[in-house]
């Protein structure tokens, strides 16, 4: 552990230590998330029409509140053994926890539970801990604290490998270590050390509970991911029909660069298609097609693209069939596809998607 590790570490130890951990506090917390979770999803569920569902995506529960008040149940408690499923919770479910937050529950469970059965959990929980922190060290030159995180998530998540006694908790953190190794990219030898640790996941952890799936449905995914959606692999094909209802299939546009864009109008959706305007009007003359796969009602399409505004040609997927095969979790998100349909790139929609149509209409296409 570094000066500058073990300093924050300090601190933070005689913050937490001061004040009251509760595991009743704790379980409160996390049951009153649930419930407000649930009922804001009902309501979601039952939205009249797009309007209603938009004003509704901005009255989501406050996960950010709710993070806040488990940090405050859970200080001073963290080297005790209830706390471990709230940590683990917290690092699921806090959108602004921060990196040396996580780095410091990290450190907590690397003194006092290794050998726990929930650190499995644990280690999956991890792997996605903290990505939104931006914030920097000022006393090391401004340096990101995301800087270096991923691969001391990664050593602790080895770490839990080599010392656990128990094979449920190596298979959960096989898991983990599979999903934090996809992070740093693909290449052939990292594809096949995340499949081989795919293995003990589902061999040892199948049936292992991980909020509302289980290890081997996770695995499941992983696998899928990595073999159907990541670069290097021909995307899977689409099938449908547009908001008139006109069949549509992505394989039609083999030959031509292809921008594959899932949108919603109630996601960001002015921007949305304001980017994608610009980029139809950047490549237009060139052997490129904007694809867009837009998850509105049926009507609410037509009547956009009656209107001029939706620039591309797009599926309609109320029922978000093609959205589950592509595995989308969030929107707007995009795909860039060379001309034999194989994925370039997949990512946030802005300039990197840009400059990859570009990288790829300036090559010359294979025969």
């Amino acid at each position: 552990m570094n000066k500058a590790l073990s300093i924050i570490c300090t601190t933070l130890c005689v913050s937490l230590a001061a004040a009251n951990a509760t595991e009743a506090g704790a379980d409160r917390v996390l049951k009153e998330h649930r419930l407000a979770t649930l009922q804001w999803q009902q309501q979601l569920a039952a939205a009249p029409s797009v309007d209603a569902k938009a004003a509704l995506i901005d009255k989501a529960p406050d996960a950010s509140a709710f993070g806040a008040r488990m940090i405050q149940e859970i200080k001073g408690g963290l080297n005790q053994e209830w706390s471990v499923p709230y940590s683990t919770w917290l690092l699921q479910n806090h959108p602004k926890l921060l990196v040396k937050e996580a780095r410091f529950m990290m450190s907590a469970a690397e003194t006092a539970h290794m050998k726990s059965p929930e650190i499995g959990k644990f280690c999956i929980a991890l792997v996605g801990a903290a990505e939104n922190d931006a914030s920097v060290d000022v006393a090391n030159d401004n340096t990101p604290y995301q800087v270096g995180f991923l691969s001391e998530k990664i050593k602790f998540i080895e770490k839990v490998l080599a010392e656990s006694p128990s094979k449920r908790v190596k298979g959960e953190a096989s898991l983990a270590l599979s999903m934090a190794l996809g992070k740093m990219g693909g290449g052939a030898g990292l594809n096949k050390r995340r499949l081989d640790l795919l293995r003990p996941a589902i061999i040892d952890a199948m049936d292992s509970k991980i909020g509302d799936t289980t290890v081997g449905e996770l695995a499941q995914e992983q696998l899928y991911r990595m073999t159907k959606l990541t670069k290097g692999r021909v995307a899977p094909d689409l099938v449908g029909t547009n908001a008139q209802g006109q069949p549509l299939k992505l394989s039609d546009y083999r030959g031509k660069v292809v921008m594959l864009v899932f949108w919603s109008s109630w996601e960001n959706g002015p921007q949305v298609l304001e980017f994608l305007k610009k980029s139809e009007k950047q490549h237009a003359g060139k052997p490129f097609q904007l694809i867009g796969v837009n998850n509105d009602t049926r009507e609410n399409l037509k009547d956009l693209a009656e209107l001029g505004m939706v620039p591309g040609v797009n599926f309609s997927d109320p029922d978000e069939t093609l959205f589950r095969t592509y595995r989308i979790e969030t929107s707007p998100w995009c795909l860039v596809l060379n001309q034999q349909g194989v994925i370039e790139y997949t990512g946030q929609l802005g300039s990197f998607a840009d400059l990859t149509v570009n990288a790829v209409l300036a090559e010359k296409p294979e025969q």
